[in-house]
């Protein structure tokens, strides 16, 4: 037991606000859902004269309708099925992932 620990609730709480507690770090899995979501769009919604976003901040700056919101989950799906069959490497042109087959060792 440390000696935050033995402080009353309420003086932890404020102490909190001020100083973290955890150091930030990076998840890993955010960059895999940041790419996922870039392939997904520039898949599926890219048409015509809408540019191809180079990264996800472009597209979260430019947004995502909220009737494209409900298909992204499948974008997930597709995702997991390839996963098992593919590596899954990000080309940084096209921004769509690039699928090297290969042998499943289970098989």
């Amino acid at each position: 037991m440390n000696y935050l620990d033995r402080l009353p609730r309420e003086l932890r709480f404020l102490i909190a606000e001020f100083v973290p507690s955890k150091p930030d770090r990076n998840l890993p899995y955010l960059n895999e859902f940041k790419s996922v979501v870039t392939n997904w769009y520039n898949r599926t919604r890219v048409c015509g004269d809408v540019p191809v976003y180079r990264n996800y901040t472009e597209l979260y700056l430019h947004g995502i309708t909220s009737y494209e919101t409900q298909f992204i989950k499948y974008g997930f799906f597709e995702y997991a099925k390839e996963i098992l069959y593919y590596k899954m490497k990000m080309c940084p042109f096209t921004k769509q992932f690039k699928m090297i087959p290969f042998r499943n060792p289970l098989s």
